[in-house]
């Protein structure tokens, strides 16, 4: 089952790689964070306590969507957030960078993350069930 699994999901993050990711630029430190952004951040997590790609609740990010260096004025916009596991989980996965970012590169950034996060959590709980 676990070849299997791995198999899946390499083709699964492939498709993601060439239909959804986009490289911009990032500007690190250009803004400095919202005083309100650790509050928006804990309410977040206190909403969706799990990620949304494994269901995972350990070593959670608040993950923005559109990353705050583009648009910094969606930072403490809900749906610009989501929740997904930061350290490599039960599957070996690390959801931040896999399905937020592509791979390891922060430059890379997923628009369409809620519904492939929705997508890879169904595949893992058909194949875990």
């Amino acid at each position: 089952m676990i070849f299997s699994f791995f198999g899946l999901f390499n083709a699964f993050t492939k498709h993601l790689r060439n239909r959804y990711f986009k490289s911009e630029p990032l500007v690190v430190g250009a803004t400095p964070r919202s005083p309100k952004w650790p509050t928006v951040r804990k309410h977040h997590l206190e909403r969706f306590p799990t990620c949304a790609a494994c269901g995972c609740d350990k070593d959670l990010d608040v993950h923005h969507i559109i990353p705050f260096s583009i648009k910094p004025e969606l930072e403490l916009d809900p749906n610009n957030l989501i929740s997904l596991c930061s350290s490599s989980n039960e599957f070996g996965l690390n959801c931040h960078h896999v399905m937020g970012h592509k791979s390891a590169a922060w430059t890379m950034f997923n628009e369409n993350v809620r519904q492939d996060c929705k997508d890879m959590k169904e595949l893992i709980d058909r194949i875990t069930r």
